[in-house]
Formats: C-alpha cells, structure tokens, sequence
C-alpha cells in the first residue's frame, strides 16, 4: 500500500513532518474511531444489542494481532499519531505485512484454516447483520446510498452471497485440510452458484432529492 491514500491525502495538506492538528490526531485513535462507528450507527437507529455485537468484531481484530504479533508479523494499530512521519510508519508497516509470501504451509503454522474460518463466520456475521440493518434504516429514513455512489440492490446482493458463504455445509471440512483446499471449495462455489461472482456494487453517485441532504447531515 505504497500510495497509502490517507498518508498522501494528508500529507498534500499539512506537509511532510509536520505536527498533525489536534483534532487529526484525536481522529486516528483506533479508541475514538470504534466510539465514533458505534455513535452513527445508534445516529442512524441501528438497535443498540446490534450495535453492541460490533465487539466480536475487536476481539477478533485484537486475536488476531495476537496470532500474528507472536509470528513476527505486525498488525498495525492506529494509535500515538503525531506526525506525518508517523502517519508513513503506520503505511510502512501495512506493505511489509502485506508483502510477506507465506506458503500454505507457513500461513498453517501461524493461523489454522479452521480457526480462519471461524474468525469470518464470527465477525462477518456481525458486519452483515448490520450492514443489512444500516440499509434498511436509510431506506426508512430516506436516504439512498447511491448519493455515494453505491448500488443498494448491488449491495443487498453481494449480503445474500456472503451469506450463503458462511453458511455453507462444507466450509469446515474443507478449511480441515488446509487452506489450498479451503481455495478450490470456494473457486467451486463461484463456479457452481455464482457466489462470489463480480458484482458491480459502484454506480454513478446520484443527484440529492428534495431534502435528502438535510436528513443526511441530521443523521451525522
């Protein structure tokens, strides 16, 4: 992620080792950002026991820091921001991540299939409820996601397949026998049902109606 966009679009801004503003700072706080999630989804009247389950979510992101983190392998976390400098540290950590080649092998060693699948059916469950919830929320409230350029039935599409993902019979016995296996199930779900299929979720963004803006910016 060498053309990190935020570490760019930030340093366009404030320059190259200067001291970020205050309220920079305050906002890459991984602390403040988990709040602030939180706060808009209750905003936007997302039940508060959904809302609540975003903590699967972190106890997920936290185990796996700490699967990683005893390999050799940083996760990196938002957090101690004060600089542009620090901003390019955080970016320098996600490439080298991200540039590791683990064989199967090796990935195996560090992080079982089976325990894989069940870090995304655990925390991907929770992300689909309330992605699903959040739509149907903005629909009550009559606000379109595609004022941001995302297609709603696209969307609710791409939900259902993930779903079906998740629940699969088969997902377990095949994670059981590696992850090159837990592959090819997956490839032959694509090519079976279409799940998984491309799916064209960006969509030009549409022109605001007769008060959807304002009902945005109340919801914020």
């Amino acid at each position: 992620m060498r053309d990190w966009l935020l570490e760019r679009f930030l340093g366009r801004i404030f320059g190259h080792g200067d001291r970020l503003p205050r309220w920079v700072r305050q906002l890459l706080d991984e602390t403040f950002l988990w709040v602030a999630i939180g706060q808009l989804l209750l905003a936007l009247g997302v039940r508060p026991a959904s809302v609540r389950r975003l903590s699967v979510v972190q106890t997920t992101l936290e185990e796996a820091r700490e699967v990683f983190g005893r390999a050799g392998y940083e996760i990196p976390r938002l957090e101690g921001i004060e600089t542009d400098q620090d901003l390019e540290r955080i970016g320098d950590a996600w490439n080298h991540l991200e540039s590791q080649q683990l064989t199967e092998e090796q990935l195996g060693a560090i992080l079982p299939a089976p325990h894989a699948v069940r870090w995304v059916r655990e925390a991907g469950n929770v992300v689909l409820d309330l992605l699903e919830e959040v739509l149907d929320r903005m629909r009550a409230l009559r606000i379109r996601p595609e004022l941001i350029g995302l297609d709603r039935r696209e969307v609710r599409s791409v939900i259902l397949e993930l779903r079906d993902v998740l629940a699969d019979a088969e997902l377990d016995a095949a994670a059981a026998e590696g992850y090159m296996n837990l592959a090819h199930h997956l490839e032959t779900l694509e090519a079976d049902g279409g799940i998984l299929a491309t799916t064209q979720l960006e969509t030009r963004p549409r022109i605001p109606r007769l008060g959807e803006v304002g009902r945005l910016v109340g919801v914020i």
